[in-house]
Protein backbone atom coordinates (compact mmCIF):
# COMPACT_ATOMS: atom_id res chain seq x y z
CA UNK A 1 0.00 0.00 0.00
CA UNK A 2 1.23 3.59 -1.01
CA UNK A 3 0.87 6.48 1.26
CA UNK A 4 -2.02 9.02 -0.59
CA UNK A 5 0.88 11.54 -0.73
CA UNK A 6 2.92 9.22 -2.55
CA UNK A 7 0.28 7.82 -4.91
CA UNK A 8 -0.78 11.45 -5.92
CA UNK A 9 2.47 12.27 -7.22
CA UNK A 10 2.51 9.19 -9.00
CA UNK A 11 -1.09 9.99 -11.10
CA UNK A 12 0.30 13.46 -11.21
CA UNK A 13 3.65 12.25 -13.12
CA UNK A 14 1.39 9.61 -14.85
CA UNK A 15 -0.68 12.20 -15.81
CA UNK A 16 1.99 14.59 -17.52
CA UNK A 17 3.02 11.62 -19.39
CA UNK A 18 6.51 12.60 -19.17
CA UNK A 19 9.63 10.17 -18.92
CA UNK A 20 10.48 9.74 -15.43
CA UNK A 21 12.00 6.59 -13.48
CA UNK A 22 12.65 6.57 -9.63
CA UNK A 23 12.26 3.28 -6.88
CA UNK A 24 10.35 2.16 -4.55
CA UNK A 25 11.81 0.74 -0.89
CA UNK A 26 8.75 -1.68 0.17
CA UNK A 27 9.16 -2.48 3.82
CA UNK A 28 6.50 -4.25 5.92
CA UNK A 29 5.46 -2.58 9.21
CA UNK A 30 2.13 -2.55 10.29
CA UNK A 31 1.01 -2.64 6.63
CA UNK A 32 2.70 -3.56 4.10
CA UNK A 33 3.99 0.12 2.44
CA UNK A 34 5.31 1.45 -0.50
CA UNK A 35 8.01 3.83 0.02
CA UNK A 36 8.49 6.03 -3.35
CA UNK A 37 11.82 8.24 -3.84
CA UNK A 38 11.26 11.03 -6.21
CA UNK A 39 14.60 12.79 -5.80
CA UNK A 40 17.04 10.15 -8.32
CA UNK A 41 18.25 8.24 -5.70
CA UNK A 42 17.69 4.79 -4.65
CA UNK A 43 16.65 4.11 -0.75
CA UNK A 44 18.20 2.16 2.13
CA UNK A 45 19.17 -1.35 0.34
CA UNK A 46 18.30 -3.74 3.27
CA UNK A 47 18.39 -7.64 3.29
CA UNK A 48 15.42 -9.11 1.67
CA UNK A 49 15.13 -10.79 4.64
CA UNK A 50 11.28 -12.64 4.30
CA UNK A 51 11.20 -10.52 0.99
CA UNK A 52 9.96 -7.78 3.28
CA UNK A 53 12.48 -4.91 2.31
CA UNK A 54 13.83 -4.79 -1.41
CA UNK A 55 13.76 -1.94 -3.66
CA UNK A 56 11.58 -1.66 -7.04
CA UNK A 57 12.36 0.28 -9.85
CA UNK A 58 9.09 2.35 -11.18
CA UNK A 59 8.95 4.01 -14.63
CA UNK A 60 6.51 6.06 -16.29
CA UNK A 61 6.64 7.11 -19.77
CA UNK A 62 3.82 8.25 -22.36
CA UNK A 63 0.92 7.53 -19.32
CA UNK A 64 1.74 4.06 -18.61
CA UNK A 65 3.62 3.06 -15.45
CA UNK A 66 5.90 -0.49 -15.37
CA UNK A 67 7.43 -1.45 -11.85
CA UNK A 68 9.80 -4.61 -12.06
CA UNK A 69 12.47 -5.69 -8.72
CA UNK A 70 15.66 -4.43 -8.62
CA UNK A 71 18.09 -6.75 -9.81
CA UNK A 72 21.69 -7.71 -7.82
CA UNK A 73 23.52 -6.11 -10.54
CA UNK A 74 21.99 -2.71 -10.18
CA UNK A 75 22.57 -3.36 -6.31
CA UNK A 76 26.42 -4.19 -6.93
CA UNK A 77 26.65 -1.08 -8.61
CA UNK A 78 24.45 1.22 -6.18
CA UNK A 79 27.43 0.12 -3.98
CA UNK A 80 30.32 1.30 -6.31
CA UNK A 81 31.26 -2.39 -6.49
CA UNK A 82 32.81 -3.24 -10.25
CA UNK A 83 31.34 -5.89 -13.10
CA UNK A 84 32.19 -9.01 -11.72
CA UNK A 85 30.67 -12.39 -12.35
CA UNK A 86 28.17 -12.77 -9.42
CA UNK A 87 27.28 -16.18 -7.56
CA UNK A 88 24.85 -18.06 -5.55
CA UNK A 89 21.18 -17.42 -6.34
CA UNK A 90 19.33 -14.14 -6.53
CA UNK A 91 18.53 -13.53 -2.88
CA UNK A 92 22.29 -14.41 -1.85
CA UNK A 93 23.23 -11.83 -4.43
CA UNK A 94 21.10 -9.20 -3.01
CA UNK A 95 22.15 -10.44 0.36
CA UNK A 96 25.72 -9.51 -0.28
CA UNK A 97 25.20 -6.05 -1.39
CA UNK A 98 22.45 -5.14 1.65
CA UNK A 99 23.24 -3.31 4.52
CA UNK A 100 26.33 -2.32 3.15
CA UNK A 101 28.44 0.46 3.23
CA UNK A 102 28.81 1.50 -0.20
CA UNK A 103 32.59 1.86 -1.98
CA UNK A 104 32.62 5.56 -2.51
CA UNK A 105 31.15 6.12 1.35
CA UNK A 106 34.73 4.17 2.41
CA UNK A 107 36.74 5.77 -0.46
CA UNK A 108 36.04 9.48 1.35
CA UNK A 109 36.21 8.22 5.16
CA UNK A 110 39.81 7.07 3.79
CA UNK A 111 40.78 10.28 1.99
CA UNK A 112 39.28 12.72 4.69
CA UNK A 113 40.27 10.70 7.59
CA UNK A 114 42.02 7.64 8.09
CA UNK A 115 44.90 8.29 5.77
CA UNK A 116 45.28 11.89 7.23
CA UNK A 117 45.60 10.33 10.68
CA UNK A 118 47.69 7.53 9.32
CA UNK A 119 49.99 10.39 7.64
CA UNK A 120 49.72 12.49 10.94
CA UNK A 121 50.84 9.75 13.34
CA UNK A 122 53.45 8.49 10.99
CA UNK A 123 55.05 12.30 10.95
CA UNK A 124 54.88 12.60 14.64
CA UNK A 125 56.39 9.21 15.31
CA UNK A 126 59.67 10.32 13.02
CA UNK A 127 59.87 13.46 15.12
CA UNK A 128 60.56 11.78 17.77
CA UNK A 129 63.29 9.38 16.52
CA UNK A 130 64.48 12.56 14.89
CA UNK A 131 64.73 14.25 18.89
Amino acid sequence: MMSNLHRRQVDEILASKKRWVGTIFRRTREKMRAEVRFDGLAGCLRTPKGGSAKQIVIAASAGKLRMRWMNPREYARLQGAPDFPLVGTTIQQLWGFADAVCVPAISWIDRHVLTPLYESASQAKRNVRAL
